[in-house]
């Protein structure tokens, strides 16, 4: 999962909850505003005071964006195999669809 934490500089109004909550993540400037330090934290108690900041900031200048990490999609092989068994070049993997080489019109087989 890949979480971002960012603090909105127009509704940061210097209560520094952020960072009694998310100390390791966060800094104050001279001001008392809030700065992100550690945008991305790592390892669940880190996530678990980042989600803490963000919930228990009243203005909600603390957003912590979670995104689930992609999915790699399986490439498929260069030759259908069926059963472990590879199929012929030119031959159908569907069992009802006629190999190519031979006649695919519905009135030269049995109807049922």
């Amino acid at each position: 999962m890949t979480v971002l934490v960012r603090i909105d500089p127009t509704l940061c109004r210097g209560h520094a909850i952020c960072a009694l909550y998310f100390a390791e993540g966060v800094e104050l400037d001279q001001w008392g505003f809030g700065r992100v330090v550690d945008a991305s934290p790592s390892g669940r108690r880190a996530l678990r005071r980042a989600r803490r900041a963000a919930a228990a900031c009243p203005n909600g200048a603390v957003v912590v964006n979670e995104r689930p990490d992609p999915v790699p999609v399986p490439v498929p092989t260069a030759a259908p195999v069926r059963a472990g068994v590879p199929v012929p070049e030119g031959a159908s993997d569907h069992p009802l669809v006629p190999a190519s080489g031979g006649t695919d019109h519905p009135t030269d087989g049995p109807c049922w």
